[in-house]
């Protein structure tokens, strides 16, 4: 295992500077939602498009409190980076800036369809740590086709995956932390340490969990949302050899299993244009 190194916080904003996408984490009425979108780096802040029907675009803005989340990891060398970044998001009303953003940085969505609601989100914290060599930078591409996808599938990619982000939160507002898991049963597992204090406010709570796997240069790939109830689970309920072979990617000791039992599981196709 490598060790994981914090970053300052102008290390983390240099390195989601170049647009991309990244993961907006919200606390809407039915639970924690994360969703991906294409962003800008503005000032200080996140800036992005999305849809009026949508989950950011009907979220209620005066609840204000977001995180963002973007990474770059290299699965088959165990390396890479996560910037987290916190804050309150709200809707750009003025059109004088909207006009602003739309020539000066505009987050071309990649998915297709109107999308002329602008948020931003300014920092109140950003964070980050490395794993490994830092990984190289993003790169903006141009519009997508997104499509549902079918119920059975969306468990074959929780199945094939192993590294996703679990949603939460907690006192200070949504958090969102990528974890290497394992699909087991009808769950997600991932191990943890009991030490840690976030923990805790998983133990009897609600999460979203979200797995990806997306192409820049073809644009195409495919993201899968769970929402469910979380349980820490106790060594005797431990039995099944894959979460029994489960080894976390960072170092330390990470002796608590932690579950996610899916309430709902959904999940979009973005496919490059014909």
């Amino acid at each position: 295992m490598v060790i994981a190194r914090e970053l300052s916080p102008e290390q983390a904003a240099e390195l989601i500077s170049p647009d991309g996408i990244g993961r907006l984490g919200l606390c809407t009425a039915d639970g924690p939602h994360i969703v991906p979108v294409s962003y800008v780096v503005d000032g200080a802040s996140i800036v992005f498009r999305t849809s009026a029907q949508g989950v950011v675009g009907t979220y209620d803005w005066d609840r204000g409190r977001a995180v963002f989340e973007v990474d770059q990891l290299d699965r088959e060398r165990r390396r890479g980076w996560s910037v987290v970044v916190r804050g309150h998001v709200h809707r750009v009303e003025d059109a004088d800036e909207v006009d602003r953003i739309a020539v000066v940085r505009d987050p071309m969505p990649w998915a297709g369809g109107m999308r002329a609601v602008y948020g931003r989100l300014p920092w109140s914290s950003i964070t980050g740590r490395v794993v490994g060599d830092e990984a190289s930078e993003q790169t903006p591409r141009r519009p997508g086709v997104l499509e549902d996808i079918p119920g059975d599938e969306c468990v074959a990619h929780l199945e094939g995956a192993r590294l996703g982000r679990v949603a939460f939160v907690r006192s200070t507002g949504p958090v969102v932390i990528p974890v290497n898991y394992v699909w087991s049963e009808g769950r997600i597992i991932f191990r943890t340490s009991p030490a840690i204090s976030w923990v805790w406010v998983l133990r009897h709570g609600s999460a979203a969990f979200e797995v990806e796997d997306i192409d820049e240069v073809t644009h195409s790939g495919w993201t899968v949302l769970v929402q469910g109830r979380v349980a820490h689970l106790e060594p005797k309920d431990v039995t099944s050899r894959a979460v029994q072979d489960l080894r976390p990617w960072a170092a330390g000791e990470r002796s608590l299993h932690v579950a996610i039992t899916p309430t709902s599981i959904t999940g979009r196709r973005l496919r490059p244009h014909s």
